[in-house]
């Protein structure tokens, strides 16, 4: 029966596979015919680009970015399509030779070709090994050529796929010429807690927070951020209350965000009648604000209600169950 079941669903994958190639084959015959009426229309072009692209035609799909390309020199979304098809393709050698300018070994050509590939991974998704590598080898062998921007930028691609080593390995060059931006150290530690090297995470953590004041929003961001990992071993919260208490401090407890941070810190450090009162800070300031005129106001307002609310009354559960094992 399993069996019969299996085949069964293989058979029927198949058969939408068919009804779905035969469509795109369809579309791609109608733009065929409207490229032959007028070959200047570039739009034609893209969509049959884009068809050929869905049934992994891609050496097709490549031709048609090319011809653009010959009509439109300087059309970058072309660009990175191509760029992105001959990467899924592993044309490797053929993107090379596109970036090289006179030589393949030309720092301007190595150079256009990093920029290239940030320019295509921000806009498309990068996956499988062999793309991956290429695109993390490229980005490290080239750093040095790259300007500023174009480093934080290469820093979040290799975040992006999933390279933390490579994504750390970049933010550290970057800081090592120029540490003066608190907000690049509290990076490092978030792209240190995503490699799981906790104990490194809190040191750049430590650095990014106290070596210059932070704003208090940027405060509370941060400290509800090391409280809420859903690897309970990641969470730091002695560190989180210190930097929760600094941020109401600041902000002269009049923000229900960053009470409602301080409130939860309290209560996973353990201090659950600072927890409750803070909670309860927290729900006044929201019910004062909730009357403030605006539609998207009151939206706002009556939603941090709730989960106010809602932490709230988990604290005071809480505290109740302990006094009931204390009347035990």
């Amino acid at each position: 029966m399993t069996n019969y079941l299996l085949k069964l669903n293989i058979l029927l994958f198949l058969f939408l596979l068919c009804i779905v190639t035969s469509a795109n084959e369809k579309k791609i015959e109608e733009l065929s015919v409207s490229i032959k009426e007028d070959p200047s229309q570039i739009k034609n072009y893209f969509l049959r680009a884009y068809e050929y692209k869905k049934i992994k035609q891609y050496k097709k799909a490549i031709g048609d970015y090319e011809t653009i390309l010959k009509l439109f020199p300087n059309t970058k979304s072309a660009k990175r399509f191509r760029l992105h098809l001959l990467l899924l393709s592993k044309q490797f050698k053929k993107i090379e030779k596109l970036y090289a300018t006179s030589n393949a070994e030309s720092e301007k050509g190595k150079r256009n070709l990093t920029r290239g590939l940030l320019d295509m991974a921000n806009v498309n998704e990068i996956t499988g090994e062999a793309q991956v590598k290429y695109l993390k080898d490229n980005i490290i062998t080239n750093f040095h050529l790259l300007n500023k921007h174009q480093k934080y930028s290469a820093t979040k691609i290799t975040e992006k796929i999933k390279q933390y080593p490579a994504a750390i390995e970049c933010l550290i060059k970057i800081l090592k010429e120029d540490d003066s931006k608190t907000y690049f150290y509290i990076y490092l530690g978030n792209l240190y807690t995503k490699n799981k090297q906790y104990d490194l995470a809190l040191k750049a953590l430590k650095k990014g927070i106290f070596r210059k004041p932070l704003e208090p929003f940027c405060q509370n961001h941060i400290a509800y951020q090391l409280l809420t990992y859903k690897n309970k071993k990641e969470r730091r919260v002695k560190l989180a209350l210190k930097i929760a208490l600094k941020a109401s401090s600041d902000f002269k407890q009049t923000n229900e965000d960053i009470e409602d941070t301080l409130g939860l810190a309290y209560f996973l450090n353990g201090d659950i009648e600072k927890a409750i009162i803070t909670q309860k800070r927290a729900k006044k300031i929201t019910e004062k604000k909730s009357k403030v005129k605006g539609n998207f106001h009151k939206i706002h307002r009556s939603v941090k209600y709730q989960d106010i609310t809602k932490q709230l009354n988990r604290f005071l559960m809480a505290q109740r169950n302990i006094e009931k094992k204390e009347d035990k």
